[in-house]
């Protein structure tokens, strides 16, 4: 696994509400194409071969280097790495907002992802293209608990 570093400024970042109603951020890089959510437009569904899937995970906050998932993570959810680390609290990020928390993921297929925080909020990602993907937020109990797809 490498540790690649990726440039903030080719990354776009999304505004969206969390079911709690707290601002987060969904970015890809800006090569990559576009970012779909709900609220954009129609929601997707998986092909006919994929299942919608809850897995539960236990995805501390760590450093910013990319970290494996379990087999189940990746036979089930398409997840084969993940980092989640504290987002430089010092850093106001573009919009004027300072997000704590940072999860970026690797996929390979497409999904709706929802990552489940250790206080229940969700933050989802609509993955239309493979690779990495991230999400910034803030939470008082940023681990992963839960990863949900459709």
């Amino acid at each position: 696994m490498s540790n690649e570093l990726v440039d903030d400024n080719a990354i776009e970042w999304k505004t969206f509400t969390s079911k709690n109603g707290a601002p987060f951020q969904v970015g890809v890089k800006k090569a990559a194409g576009m970012i779909e959510n709900e609220s954009e437009g129609a929601k997707s569904e998986p092909p006919e071969d994929k299942k919608a899937f809850d897995i539960a995970v236990d995805w501390p906050v760590g450093d910013d280097t990319w970290k494996p998932t379990s087999e189940q993570v990746i036979t089930i959810a398409a997840i084969t790495r993940y980092r989640l680390f504290s987002n430089n609290q010092d850093r106001v990020d573009g919009d004027g907002s300072i997000y704590d928390w940072q999860l970026g993921v690797t996929t390979t297929e497409h999904y709706d992802y929802i990552f489940v925080d250790g206080t229940g909020d969700i933050y989802e990602i609509n993955v239309w293209i493979d690779g990495n993907h991230s999400v910034r937020y803030n939470s008082s109990n940023p681990n992963i608990t839960h990863i949900k797809g459709t």
